[in-house]
Protein backbone atom coordinates (compact mmCIF):
# COMPACT_ATOMS: atom_id res chain seq x y z
CA UNK A 1 0.00 0.00 0.00
CA UNK A 2 1.25 3.44 -0.71
CA UNK A 3 1.58 5.52 2.35
CA UNK A 4 0.68 9.05 1.65
CA UNK A 5 0.80 10.56 4.61
CA UNK A 6 1.70 10.11 8.71
CA UNK A 7 1.31 11.26 12.11
CA UNK A 8 4.63 10.56 13.65
CA UNK A 9 4.93 8.71 17.05
CA UNK A 10 4.26 11.12 20.25
CA UNK A 11 5.25 9.73 23.43
CA UNK A 12 2.07 12.36 25.03
CA UNK A 13 -0.73 10.60 22.98
CA UNK A 14 1.42 7.13 22.37
CA UNK A 15 0.23 6.30 19.05
CA UNK A 16 1.05 6.47 15.54
CA UNK A 17 -0.89 6.66 12.37
CA UNK A 18 -0.25 6.15 8.88
CA UNK A 19 -2.26 6.79 5.47
CA UNK A 20 -2.36 4.52 2.23
CA UNK A 21 -3.91 4.70 -0.56
CA UNK A 22 -5.73 1.35 -1.63
CA UNK A 23 -7.59 2.03 -5.09
CA UNK A 24 -10.01 4.67 -4.73
CA UNK A 25 -10.01 4.61 -0.97
CA UNK A 26 -7.71 5.73 1.65
CA UNK A 27 -6.59 2.98 4.57
CA UNK A 28 -6.03 5.17 8.08
CA UNK A 29 -3.50 2.34 10.52
CA UNK A 30 -3.35 3.69 14.20
CA UNK A 31 -0.81 1.70 16.16
CA UNK A 32 -0.02 2.22 19.78
CA UNK A 33 -0.68 1.65 23.33
CA UNK A 34 -3.95 -0.75 23.67
CA UNK A 35 -5.86 1.31 26.08
CA UNK A 36 -4.98 4.84 24.51
CA UNK A 37 -6.09 3.00 21.44
CA UNK A 38 -9.35 1.37 22.68
CA UNK A 39 -10.27 5.45 22.81
CA UNK A 40 -10.17 6.06 19.95
CA UNK A 41 -12.17 2.96 18.44
CA UNK A 42 -15.89 2.33 17.84
CA UNK A 43 -15.54 -0.85 16.23
CA UNK A 44 -13.92 -4.47 16.73
CA UNK A 45 -12.60 -6.51 14.29
CA UNK A 46 -11.93 -10.34 15.26
CA UNK A 47 -12.63 -13.90 13.73
CA UNK A 48 -13.27 -12.46 10.39
CA UNK A 49 -16.09 -10.20 11.67
CA UNK A 50 -16.95 -6.42 12.60
CA UNK A 51 -18.93 -5.44 14.68
CA UNK A 52 -19.70 -1.63 17.78
CA UNK A 53 -17.25 -1.98 20.38
CA UNK A 54 -19.06 -2.74 23.80
CA UNK A 55 -17.51 -2.31 27.51
CA UNK A 56 -17.21 -6.74 27.72
CA UNK A 57 -14.71 -6.46 24.36
CA UNK A 58 -12.56 -3.48 25.67
CA UNK A 59 -12.39 -5.15 29.60
CA UNK A 60 -11.05 -8.21 27.58
CA UNK A 61 -8.64 -6.07 25.35
CA UNK A 62 -7.09 -4.37 28.81
CA UNK A 63 -6.99 -7.40 30.67
CA UNK A 64 -4.85 -9.14 27.73
CA UNK A 65 -3.00 -6.16 27.81
CA UNK A 66 -2.30 -6.43 31.70
CA UNK A 67 -0.96 -9.85 31.58
CA UNK A 68 1.20 -9.18 28.68
CA UNK A 69 3.02 -6.34 30.41
CA UNK A 70 3.16 -7.76 33.86
CA UNK A 71 4.91 -10.30 31.97
CA UNK A 72 7.42 -7.41 30.65
CA UNK A 73 6.09 -7.17 27.30
CA UNK A 74 5.90 -4.41 25.25
CA UNK A 75 2.13 -4.38 23.90
CA UNK A 76 0.89 -2.16 20.46
CA UNK A 77 -2.86 -2.33 19.75
CA UNK A 78 -3.76 -1.53 15.94
CA UNK A 79 -6.43 -0.05 14.43
CA UNK A 80 -7.87 1.00 11.28
CA UNK A 81 -10.45 2.61 9.41
CA UNK A 82 -11.09 2.93 5.54
CA UNK A 83 -12.70 6.18 4.32
CA UNK A 84 -13.40 7.35 0.89
CA UNK A 85 -12.05 10.70 1.25
CA UNK A 86 -9.56 12.30 3.56
CA UNK A 87 -10.72 15.64 5.27
CA UNK A 88 -8.78 19.10 4.47
CA UNK A 89 -6.66 18.81 7.49
CA UNK A 90 -5.15 15.55 8.85
CA UNK A 91 -4.26 15.90 12.13
CA UNK A 92 -5.04 13.31 15.39
CA UNK A 93 -8.80 15.23 15.75
CA UNK A 94 -9.69 14.13 12.25
CA UNK A 95 -7.88 11.05 11.81
CA UNK A 96 -7.27 9.38 14.66
CA UNK A 97 -10.89 8.30 15.70
CA UNK A 98 -13.82 6.11 14.75
CA UNK A 99 -11.40 3.30 13.96
CA UNK A 100 -11.58 -0.56 14.44
CA UNK A 101 -9.62 -2.40 17.02
CA UNK A 102 -8.22 -5.21 15.82
CA UNK A 103 -7.87 -8.17 18.15
CA UNK A 104 -6.82 -11.88 17.43
CA UNK A 105 -7.31 -14.94 19.62
CA UNK A 106 -3.48 -15.15 20.23
CA UNK A 107 -1.81 -15.07 23.55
Amino acid sequence: MERISEIPFDSDRKLMTTIHKVGNKYRIITKGAPDVLLSKCIKIYQNGETKMIGLAEKEVVLNRNSNMADKALRVLGVAYQEVENLPNQINIETIEKDLIFVRTNAE
